[in-house]
């Protein structure tokens, strides 16, 4: 953790004035990625608040990290993992993969937004765990390829692997939205 010394055995000791500062910092990105993998504000709100539990459980397994926006992020696609597979094992509709929804008119831009959001979420449902980390940090969040590899703890070579495959698989599933193939 970056910071003046003495900040993460604060952290760890779990000092409120910091603990707050740090929310307040890191919510917003946590936010983003939340909402990139869920397309739905309330879900993604929810995960962050459910990720900052977790990091002040955990605040001491910290020192092992080293970045707290690495620790943080690893922490948020945790829960969003976890907490999607509750929803799919909950929400699973058979009937629902064969129906292939309408585009929506794009006069009413709030709604075509929510349903971009909505068909990206679920094209990203499509992916492996590490293609779909992998497309929110690098297209999503616009993270470098070695901001990827360092945050996910692999090559950057598999990083640009990984973000082509992807995006392979991403090219059918989101076709209706675009004009144009994927790059």
């Amino acid at each position: 953790m970056t910071g003046p010394p003495g900040s993460l055995k604060a952290f760890h000791d779990g000092d409120p004035g910091l603990f707050r500062e740090l929310v307040e910092h890191h919510s917003p990105g946590l936010l983003s990625l939340a909402l990139a993998y869920w397309g739905d504000p309330d879900r993604a709100h929810e995960t962050v608040q459910i990720t900052w539990v977790q990091a002040y459980r955990n605040r001491r397994q910290l020192s092992a990290w080293g970045s707290l926006p690495a620790w943080l992020r690893t922490i948020c696609r945790n829960v969003c993992r976890s907490e999607g597979r509750k929803v799919a094992a909950r929400d699973f509709d058979p009937d629902a993969l064969a129906h292939d929804a309408p585009r929506p008119e794009p006069t009413d831009a709030p709604a075509h937004r929510r349903a971009l959001q909505r068909a990206v979420s679920e094209a990203l449902d499509h992916l492996t765990p590490r293609q779909r980390d992998v497309v929110v940090l690098r297209m999503l969040e616009g993270r470098s390829t070695r901001e990827c590899a360092q945050s996910l703890g692999i090559a950057e070579g598999t990083v640009k692997a990984t973000l082509h495959h992807a995006l392979h698989a991403l090219d059918p599933l989101l076709r209706s939205w675009t004009d144009a193939p994927l790059p």
